[in-house]
């Protein structure tokens, strides 16, 4: 991190529908990622006791969209590796 670009004011959304999770804010990001499920009707493949920021269990979710648009950067990353992981805003 070296230079600030600057800063943005956007609405931001989140769906989730069981085992999808999908996040846009404004026009410039959207990323989506699905759970991964190993076998038909099984639980979502997870990864336990790691040390991330989010959570302590991340569940293996490949990103199904992904893409950032802002500043003159551009990113994206469909198809590969991503993860969910439950979180809460409150301190």
């Amino acid at each position: 991190i070296g230079e600030l670009l600057g800063v943005e004011r956007a609405r931001i959304e989140y769906d989730e529908d069981g085992t999808g999770h999908h996040v846009r804010i404004g026009d410039a990001i959207d990323v989506g990622v699905e759970d991964f499920v190993a076998l038909q009707g099984g639980e979502p493949v997870r990864l336990a006791n790691v040390l991330h920021p989010s959570n302590t269990t991340l569940t293996v979710a490949p990103a199904s969209s992904a893409h950032l648009s802002t500043f003159g950067i551009e990113w994206g990353r469909e198809g590969q590796s991503g993860f969910s992981a439950p979180f809460s805003w409150a301190g």
